[in-house]
């Protein structure tokens, strides 16, 4: 499958592998495409490896601007219209995502500007602060296995609570109201 440059437009992506993620670089402007985690696989990978893979990341030039406006910047898997975000409030690096998930865009540079932003992060936080985002991290996980199992619970009864057998009436009238809940969802 061939990808064109959210940015040049023309250009064809080029295809690599880092750590075992597929990611694609335009040769020209030198930006990056990323499908599913890739982006926060790489973004893990020790400085070593990083300025390895992404030399054409480091030289002194600039990208120069696209003269096509942002909301022009198609997803080079769907061709849907780009969604533009920071990467985080506070670290000034702009991501075009894919408005159904395909993906992330960087610009030139852009990967190694997040990578120094998470270093940067990391260091600003004491263990007491560390420790306490790895319990609210493990919170909201609980919370969420909470709400799953609610929604179970909602859908087979005591059966579920009590490790019983579900009748098999009761798994299609569960099995059913799920089916239907979702076709309401998707306005069908």
């Amino acid at each position: 499958m061939k990808l064109s440059c959210p940015s040049c437009k023309t250009k064809v992506l080029l295809p690599c592998t880092i750590s075992g993620d597929l990611l694609y670089k335009c040769s020209s402007c030198h930006g990056l495409w990323f499908n599913g985690e890739g982006l926060r696989d790489v973004e893990e990978l020790p400085d070593s490896q990083l300025m390895i893979h992404f030399q054409d990341q480091l030289d002194g030039s600039s990208i120069m601007a696209s003269k096509t406006a942002e909301a022009d910047w198609l997803c080079p898997q769907c061709g849907k219209p780009m969604d533009s975000y920071q990467y985080d409030v506070s670290s000034g690096v702009w991501i075009h995502g894919c408005p159904v998930g395909d993906g992330v865009w960087l610009d030139k540079g852009g990967i190694l500007k997040i990578h120094r932003y998470l270093h940067e992060a990391v260091r600003t936080f004491s263990p007491e602060t560390l420790k306490q985002i790895q319990s609210e991290l493990k919170q909201i996980e609980i919370q969420h296995n909470r709400k799953q199992e609610e929604a179970v619970l909602a859908v087979f009864g005591d059966h579920y609570a009590q490790n019983r057998f579900v009748p098999i009436w009761h798994a299609m009238d569960g099995v059913s109201r799920f089916l239907y809940h979702i076709l309401f969802k998707l306005g069908v």
